[in-house]
């Protein structure tokens, strides 16, 4: 089995869906699940687990599975700041309790809503905080080098999990041609297992999801209200500031240092 391990405003749904486009080139079943600490029903009937809230506790029950899987995680400060804009304008609303705090962000300012988003995400930060990062089933990448050489990224993602990439001769021939016979087989939902994708495919697949044809614009041109923002790092330079950044520094500055983001308190 193969597996995406996501967090929550860690480009999830964009590279889940680069995952399924994959994934049906290839003749791979694939099972999406967003529930922390829940696997589906059935982990033996699934060629492509992809986990949009994973935590080590899924790790854990993949045990007795033989798999191997890749891991995004992002900036936590973007991960905030990414999260307030979603909750406040564009995700769905999936419940009552989701309902009253996006309407409770309508009615505060940014910093206060800011504040309350900081005090709403400490799942994800402490799955980002008790991830193993040192597992040899698991790539390790990050949101940040994902979302700006995604080809390159997901040639690398591929060549770990173990499915190849046939560039030229008789190799590429045959995968084209079963990828071929496999898009019409999924007309009548019997599709088969394909040995690997052409690189050629690949970009393909990445290019119709560019941060420019999801979003309609360019990358680092802000929309608020759109689920695909802005569709760059960093941007949490320009929202969390005075007592907000102090307060992040004391809850979670410790897991920046952890992951890399930074050397110490200084920022």
């Amino acid at each position: 089995m193969y597996a995406y391990f996501g967090h929550h405003r860690c480009a999830t749904l964009w590279t889940a869906t680069i995952v399924k486009a994959i994934s049906r080139e290839l003749g791979l079943r694939t099972a999406q699940e967003d529930r922390y600490e829940k696997l589906p029903a059935d982990p033996s009937q699934v060629d492509f687990l992809i986990h949009l809230n994973a935590t080590d506790s899924i790790i854990q029950q993949l045990a007795g599975q033989a798999y191997r899987g890749f891991h995004v995680i992002r900036d936590p400060r973007d991960i905030l700041v990414s999260s307030y804009f979603s909750d406040k304008y564009s995700h769905p609303v999936y419940g009552q309790q989701f309902a009253q705090f996006r309407e409770q962000l309508g009615t505060v300012e940014f910093d206060e809503g800011l504040r309350l988003e900081l005090d709403r995400r400490g799942a994800e930060f402490e799955a980002l905080a008790g991830w193993n990062y040192h597992n040899p089933r698991v790539y390790e990448t990050r949101y940040e080098v994902l979302t700006t050489a995604p080809f390159d990224e997901f040639s690398k993602i591929l060549a770990f999990l173990g499915i190849p990439m046939p560039a030229r001769g008789l190799p590429n021939a045959v995968a084209r041609g079963q990828i071929l016979a496999n898009r019409a087989l999924h007309r009548v939902r019997i599709p088969f297992r394909v040995a690997g994708i052409p690189p050629t495919w690949l970009h393909s697949v990445v290019q119709q999801q560019s941060f420019q044809k999801l979003a309609g614009r360019q990358r680092g041109q802000e929309d608020q209200k759109s689920h695909y923002r802005k569709g760059v790092a960093g941007d949490w330079a320009n929202h969390l500031t005075g007592a907000n950044k102090e307060l992040f520094k004391e809850r979670w500055g410790q897991l920046l240092i952890d992951l890399g983001y930074e050397r110490d308190l200084s920022w």
